[in-house]
């Protein structure tokens, strides 16, 4: 099925849909509810995309356009994956028991990776516009970035420098500035972020925005010691903050969908969010998902190790499940398509039962790098920083844990290299202040 013959589904009979729709994402929120940090934690969003994602099963199950048997896979390998989170308890907060006592100084090596972040995030994106053009106007904006023209490392570098950018301009407008040359700084680093998000024509790369941002406030408010007025301080800005996204995603939208009308827009926005289960309805239906290539799953889930460390060659690996999905319902070689959920990834490549262990692991890892690895790193900028680069990737983990592993090799590549050329100019830099003021 694809996405019109679903949409045309769906609006035929709206009331069952949207009753299923509200009934699953308040079930999915009673499930996650003490996971969640605050009212902008990022599993906010995995409760409503997520849950508008799973209903499209239920959905499709009630007008039996699907089998027992992918229900039930479905059914079994969502329980395991809840199960893997809820292992891993929220941390409950304590002052004085979890915190450093006073805020770190912001000196060493964090000043010369935030200007060397923003430098190679801003050129790096500028690049990718001159020669490409902009995304928001591609027919696939995912094409930018395949068939080996080098700028797939320059996609490493912005997604990760992205991240470190904005982190750090939120923490030092938040808590650290004084001067108004450094808050302008700063604001504009932010601003160039969400023109850079709403150019990108994603709506996760808007949400990216308020993810970072929320990330840096439970790291400061569990791991550094802050007071309350900070934490009303960054409640006004996440206002603003998301605000800014919503806007930017109906200005994405009606530029991607070619209609000004604000009512058709908000209906395109709803849509999307029902949209997030497009791997469902694109594969469950007429047992498609049985009907695709067959490949290794461990060359399937880790294909950016092999490839990125050059262990075997990009066209030996298996083709991403979302495309070889996309491309059996549109001929067309475009580089688009549904991610390929842990639901649908497990039963093609292990089959109904190891999809269970596969799922539990996906779950638990994405709950032990919001409540464990939080107070495994120290209570410093790069700890902060080092933070947020893995936990910004986990609310990916779900849709597409291939996608998640290559991000986090991007992190390795991009991150260890810029920390050890900063550490080395800080070092210089010490040396030499320390050589003058002797002299």
């Amino acid at each position: 099925m694809n996405k019109l013959a679903f949409a045309d589904l769906y609006a035929e009979n709206l009331d069952v849909g949207l009753f299923i729709t509200f009934f699953i994402i308040i079930l999915v929120f009673l499930i996650l509810r003490k996971q969640i940090y605050s009212l902008f934690d990022p599993i906010i969003y995995l409760i409503i995309a997520g849950g508008s994602g799973y209903s499209v099963v239920f959905f499709l199950y009630y007008f039996d356009y699907i089998s027992s048997y992918y229900f039930y896979s479905f059914i079994a390998t969502q329980l395991a994956f809840f199960a893997g989170i809820l292992i891993n308890k929220k941390m409950p907060f304590e002052r004085n028991c979890l915190q450093q006592e006073s805020l770190p100084s912001y000196s060493g090596v964090i000043t010369i990776i935030y200007p060397l972040a923003v430098i190679l995030y801003v050129s790096c994106q500028l690049i990718v516009y001159y020669n490409n053009g902009i995304p928001l106007l591609m027919a696939s904006r995912l094409e930018i970035f395949s068939g080996g023209s080098g700028f797939g490392l320059v996609n490493r570098i912005i997604q990760v420098c992205q991240v470190i950018a904005i982190a750090v301009a939120f923490y030092r407008i938040l808590l650290f500035n004084k001067c108004a040359l450094y808050i302008l700084f700063d604001s504009l680093v932010i601003l160039f972020g969400l023109l850079v998000a709403v150019l990108s024509g994603s709506k996760s790369a808007i949400l990216l925005m308020v993810f970072i941002l929320s990330y840096t406030t439970i790291f400061i408010k569990y791991r550094f010691n802050v007071s309350s007025d900070f934490f009303r301080k960054v409640n006004r800005f996440s206002v603003f903050l998301f605000i800014a996204c919503l806007a930017g995603a109906m200005i994405t939208i009606v530029f991607q969908v070619n209609d000004s009308n604000l009512k058709n827009a908000i209906a395109v926005l709803a849509m999307r969010f029902i949209n997030t289960g497009d791997i469902y309805f694109m594969s469950y239906p007429y047992g498609l998902v049985d009907d695709l290539e067959p490949g290794s799953f461990f060359l399937a889930l880790f294909k950016d190790i092999f490839g990125v460390f050059r262990i075997l060659d990009w066209d030996v690996m298996p083709v991403n499940l979302g495309l070889q999905v996309f491309w059996s319902h549109y001929n067309t070689d475009m580089v688009s398509g549904p991610n390929p959920r842990h639901n649908i990834f497990g039963l093609f490549y292990l089959g109904p039962i190891i999809s269970l262990f596969y799922s539990f692991v996906i779950g638990y890892i994405f709950s032990f790098i919001r409540n464990k690895f939080l107070f495994k790193v120290k209570p410093n900028f790069l700890g902060l920083v080092f933070y947020i680069l893995i936990a910004s990737n986990t609310i990916f983990l779900e849709q597409d844990m291939t996608y998640t592993i290559g991000q986090y090799v991007s992190v390795l590549v991009v991150f260890l290299p810029l920390y050890i050329a900063s550490y080395f100019l800080a070092f210089v830099s010490y040396k030499f202040k320390k050589r003058v003021s002797n002299e």
